[in-house]
């Protein structure tokens, strides 16, 4: 059986001086709250970059979804049936104001590295999101 994929962006949205990591939550997972990135899995003939491109147009709306400029691959991992890859996003001329919640989503936060920690301190991050912040954090972002 070959393995499925999911992606997920990293949006930072900060600017040059700051890092505000954007996170969504699913209608259909009401309690406990857990944030996540925005992504999904790859449909039957879609490249990773389609996927990406339509998930996060379906779940931040079209002018989000029309500003990707890039995506670079900054975590990955595999798991039991498929592999989970998280991209930083590279935007140009949009921001966290130019967001508007898909069909599946019913909150969008912003958040500081100091939330994220709080989150993941309080289990309100999906843990492999969390990790694969952290990394980016790590490697990516901005110094705070």
């Amino acid at each position: 059986m070959e393995k499925g994929c999911v992606v997920f962006g990293i949006f930072d949205f900060g600017g040059e001086s700051s890092t505000e990591i954007i996170l969504v939550h699913d209608k259909d997972k009401p309690s406990p709250k857990m944030y996540k990135s925005p992504g999904g899995r790859l449909e039957p003939g879609e490249t990773e970059e389609e996927a990406f491109h339509r998930e996060i147009t379906e779940e931040l709306g079209k002018k989000i979804g029309s500003g990707i400029m890039g995506i670079n691959l900054v975590f990955e991992k595999e798991k039991e049936n498929h592999f989970v890859k998280f991209f930083s996003v590279k935007t140009s001329g949009v921001n966290a104001k130019d967001i508007e919640l898909g069909e599946e989503i019913d909150e969008v936060i912003s958040c500081s590295p100091d939330k994220i920690e709080e989150l993941m301190t309080n289990g309100h991050i999906l843990p492999l999101h969390g990790e694969a912040i952290q990394e980016y954090l790590e490697k990516c972002a901005v110094p705070f």
